[in-house]
């Protein structure tokens, strides 16, 4: 607990073991992506990051980091599930001071772009990356920041619809793919239309309902 509360208020002003308990899992999280044997496993990441979202955050800079910079490209993409992870915890994206997420966006952006440019990879390595570009626009909508998550999608589109042409037979890829340029689409729709169709849906309703109460009488 005393964890997660140096998570969500920072390091700073916490007991000297919080800061230290927090550095040593920077250490082994930064050792994960970049050193072999590291004795901590991907699954065990996936876990922390879904308990304890809040101390996920605090590691975010190297989970992005390790999107572009990991010692392979398995590891990139596991740098990227994890991300998906971090992203899919939605009540901790939300702070005090606005979103936990805004700041890492950018960075986020540019990773991906690099790593999706890669040309040399394989499909099952591109994968979480194309995985995660749908959680960031996605999480970036859903948190209030539709100009961000527009922005992503206009700025990964072209990334992402390049490596669908050069894995045109990756049926998992294209998929995910698929779903990427899906979700960007839907953001280019009025927020209102929703409502819209909501409400001309009630409007059918009531002289439905008022033609019934007649043929009653």
């Amino acid at each position: 607990r005393g964890s997660e509360a140096a998570a969500a208020g920072g390091v700073e002003g916490h007991g000297s073991g919080e800061a230290a308990l927090l550095a040593l899992l920077r250490s082994h999280v930064r050792s994960y992506y970049n050193t072999k044997n590291c004795r901590l496993s991907g699954r065990l990441v996936t876990e922390l990051l879904q308990r304890f979202p809040l101390l996920g955050w605090c590691v975010a800079p190297l989970l992005v980091g390790a999107v572009r910079g990991a010692r392979d490209a398995y590891l990139a993409g596991e740098a990227c599930s994890h991300l998906c992870t971090l992203l899919g915890q939605r009540h901790a994206i939300a702070s005090s001071d606005g979103s936990r997420l805004l700041p890492h966006a950018a960075p986020l952006r540019e990773a991906l772009l690099e790593l999706l440019g890669k040309g040399k990879l394989r499909a099952k390595h591109l994968l979480p990356p194309v995985r995660l570009a749908s959680a960031l626009v996605r999480a970036l909508a859903d948190s209030q920041q539709r100009a961000a998550a527009s922005e992503a999608a206009v700025a990964l589109g072209p990334a992402v619809a390049a490596v669908q042409a050069r894995h045109a037979h990756a049926r998992a890829l294209v998929g995910a793919c698929g779903k990427f340029a899906a979700l960007a689409a839907s953001l280019d729709a009025p927020p209102a239309a929703k409502k819209k169709k909501k409400a001309g849906g009630g409007e059918k309703a009531a002289p439905a309902a008022a033609a019934a109460a007649a043929d009653g009488d």
